[in-house]
């Protein structure tokens, strides 16, 4: 695939989409954990999947980018009200609440 530093990145990545997945269905750290999800499926797509065309039958980017701007959203938007991080941080005078 070409992918540089392949021995490192592979479970670098690995950890991030399992324990990053995890996080995201908990609520915990959705914003920071969301934004690296979004910067991973970019380089999925720039590396992998965007000389395959659009669709996944092909190995196509069509779900890389959806996951990807999900991730984008969720990085943008935030957690919401059931989420680990609201009870956490939810106190707006909070200086961690920016994660929330």
């Amino acid at each position: 695939m070409g992918i540089p530093f392949a021995d490192v990145v592979a479970p670098t990545i690995a950890t991030l989409e399992l324990g990053g997945g995890i996080a995201l269905i908990l609520g915990l750290f959705a914003r920071p954990v969301a934004a690296l999800l979004t910067l991973n499926m970019l380089g999925a797509l720039l590396l992998v999947h965007l000389s395959a065309g659009v669709f996944v039958a092909n190995g196509g980017y069509e779900l890389v980018l959806l996951l990807g701007a999900a991730a984008l959203a969720i990085a943008f938007a935030g957690p919401g009200r059931a989420s680990v991080d609201r009870a956490l941080f939810g106190s707006r005078r909070s200086k961690v609440s920016a994660l929330a």
